[in-house]
């Protein structure tokens, strides 16, 4: 979900909570990655379809293979 601002500006909400999450000035044509803070969720917007998507987060790994959460 996104809305345009008065200083051309599009605002990317989390599409499960409702949450603000970025904003994006139309100028670059790459996808906008943001983390929602409430629910916990990676958050891409497509520029090209308009799409927003909701994907988890990769655990992090050491080179010990220890992950952290």
């Amino acid at each position: 979900m996104r809305k345009k601002t008065k200083s051309n500006k599009y605002t990317i909400y989390c599409p499960q909570c409702h949450r603000r999450v970025a904003e994006w000035d139309g100028k670059y044509s790459s996808n906008v990655i943001a983390g929602c803070r409430k629910c916990h969720k990676k958050i891409v917007y497509h520029t090209d379809t308009g799409v927003t998507d909701i994907k988890p987060w990769e655990p992090r790994r050491t080179a010990s293979g220890m992950t952290y959460l």
